[in-house]
């Protein structure tokens, strides 16, 4: 299971309307986004506008990894994402530009964006079901030669041996991803299937559950101490159902990354809690089809399409 969350925004970046569902992606991308076609024609309804008000959608996705082995995590006979033309599903619908990104980039560009356009290198963290990294370096989104910058959560840890669904062993995602607390919380009798309900089990004081996420934290913090060593940011921005769990996430992760840092990398950045709140990732999937749609190129072609429907005058005096 995981979090559909989708948006209107004026060009502006001021939401207009938003909603929040929960959907299997094991089902497979056309429920999935057949959902989401839906949920977005209510939203613009909602919103008190239609389809020929919509400049260009973006979408944030989960990382490659975790789409292509989602239909046999999930327990459901959906149909596999594989390399599913995402863009052109929603552009049939709409008739319009989608731009495609992960998510967790399109959380990095949004925190960028509104709140720390100085900082040269930010990383953003998702720490939710599973554990993921956007970069922003110099104000651009670092994707990757295959879209893969960022996959932290399948860097194995040292001593760890739990199967990841990408086929290795001992991946953070494996071992600290809320999916994986939950497992844990669940083998100890506490009733719950979800990072959502691991956080609320810690900040509802439950001690097995405070335990885990700290530990979360520290395998995290054990293998972004890593990337502050590579990368040198000067911010660090966690969001994700596990940040929510109150302060034992950001603890152990600066237990670890402290301890295994670089000092003068580690002294210099900052970390923080996202200020977006849930609005995050879709303040970042409209960050970038807003500066697609008003780039030059998108302005002129606009431009000619109107001048092209139109046999133009010019007034003088």
């Amino acid at each position: 299971m995981s979090g559909l969350r989708a948006g209107v925004h004026d060009l502006g970046g001021t939401p207009l309307a938003t909603r929040s569902t929960d959907i299997a992606i094991g089902t497979g991308p056309d429920h999935v986004l057949n959902a989401l076609v839906a949920q977005l024609d209510s939203l613009l309804a909602e919103a008190g506008r239609d389809r020929g008000d919509v400049l260009g959608i973006g979408v944030g996705m989960p990382g490659h990894i975790e789409l292509e082995t989602a239909r046999g995590s999930s327990g459901t006979a959906g149909p596999p994402w594989g390399p599913y033309p995402v863009e052109q599903h929603l552009t049939s619908a709409f008739g319009v530009p989608v731009f495609v990104g992960r998510a967790a980039s399109l959380l990095a560009l949004a925190e960028h964006r509104a709140f720390h356009p100085e900082a040269r290198v930010l990383l953003a963290v998702k720490a939710g079901t599973v554990i993921e990294c956007g970069i922003v370096i110099d104000g651009h989104v670092v994707a990757g030669g295959s879209d893969l910058a960022g996959e932290i959560g399948h860097t194995p840890l040292s001593g760890q041996d739990a199967l990841c669904v990408c086929g290795n062993r001992g991946c953070l995602n494996a071992v600290a991803g809320g999916g994986a607390l939950a497992d844990h919380l669940a083998a100890l009798g506490y009733p719950v299937d979800s990072a959502r309900e691991v956080a609320r089990l810690a900040r509802d004081g439950v001690v097995a559950a405070g335990q885990a996420v700290r530990e979360s934290g520290r395998h995290i913090g054990e293998v972004l101490a890593g990337a502050v060593n590579l990368l040198n940011p000067d911010v660090v921005v966690v969001w994700g159902y596990l940040a929510d769990a109150g302060d034992q996430l950001f603890a152990g992760m600066h237990e670890s990354l402290f301890k295994l840092g670089v000092p003068a990398a580690t002294r210099h950045v900052r970390v923080e809690y996202t200020r977006l709140g849930d609005d995050a990732g879709i303040r970042g999937a409209a960050v970038t089809a807003t500066e697609a749609a008003l780039s030059a190129d998108a302005v002129d072609g606009m431009l000619s399409a109107w001048h092209a429907s139109r046999s133009g005058v010019v007034l003088t005096t």
